[in-house]
């Protein structure tokens, strides 16, 4: 594969906190419970224990919920009757294409799992591949249950949808592209994987043309717009969303509850 602008750590999973053994935060969830469980029958000061107990047990699982949906996406096999559609429909057989598209499906499911609220979709490419998955209801819903826990809704921005939402949906998505790739969303040195996929494939009609200094100046009012916002805010998702007439694209992917 030799694309331009491309990095060979770009086929990589991300380096996120997968853990291949779960057992201490299964085990902290079940002392917690145990500690609340005994809690809850003492009165008086103990109550102030209580209260921490719930908090600990709150925060664990939280983190436990993200390490198996990071785990799930990272290892769960795209349904392959999307895969097929796409090589047939768009890559000719061109195997390197697919491994790219693939990895920026999954990076943009990293991305939803961690960000806080809608996030853009910012790959026409990848895009395609989502409306192919879209294709067959039930082998998506089944997918998205195991890697998300939830279906992941596809709904294209309409009249309604202002300009403060959609600059929110990809300022997320520009974060958490960043932050996956290990590259400072407000000092960019390149286009993260799934903003370079369009322009590296040459994509007819790509979801953006902007270059990672605009967005980077655009990430950074849009912060500076938030309170107390940090470059590391993301945990659930409550959706996702893309494509506007300002980034290059209209009438992409997206989604949200």
């Amino acid at each position: 594969m030799n694309y331009s602008g491309i990095l060979q750590t770009d086929l990589n999973s991300p380096n996120l906190p997968l853990p291949s053994r779960v057992w201490p935060v299964r085990l902290t969830i079940v002392t917690a419970g145990l500690t609340l469980w005994w809690l809850s029958h003492l009165h008086g000061l103990l109550f102030f224990l209580l209260l921490v107990s719930a908090v600990i047990t709150l925060y664990f699982w939280g983190r436990y919920r993200r390490f198996v949906h990071f785990h799930a996406i990272e290892n769960t096999p795209v349904p392959g009757f999307a895969l097929r559609a796409y090589q047939r429909r768009f890559s000719a057989g061109d195997l390197s294409k697919m491994q790219l598209v693939e990895r920026g499906w999954r990076d943009f499911l990293l991305i939803v799992a961690r960000a806080q609220g809608a996030v853009a979709m910012p790959s026409q490419a990848v895009d395609e591949l989502w409306h192919l998955l879209l294709t067959d209801p039930v082998q998506y819903e089944t997918y998205c249950k195991k890697v998300l826990g939830k279906v992941l809704e596809h709904a294209p921005h309409t009249g309604q949808t202002s300009a403060a939402a959609k600059e929110a949906q990809w300022m997320r998505a520009w974060g958490g592209g960043c932050v996956l790739r290990g590259i400072d969303p407000r000092h960019p040195a390149r286009l993260p994987l799934l903003f370079a996929l369009d322009g590296v494939l040459n994509w007819p009609q790509p979801m953006h043309t902007v270059t990672a200094g605009e967005f980077a100046s655009r990430y950074t009012a849009w912060k500076t717009s938030q309170t107390g916002g940090s470059d590391s805010s993301y945990s659930s998702s409550s959706g996702c969303s893309s494509g506007d007439s300002g980034c290059g694209g209209d009438g992409g992917g997206c989604g949200g509850d």
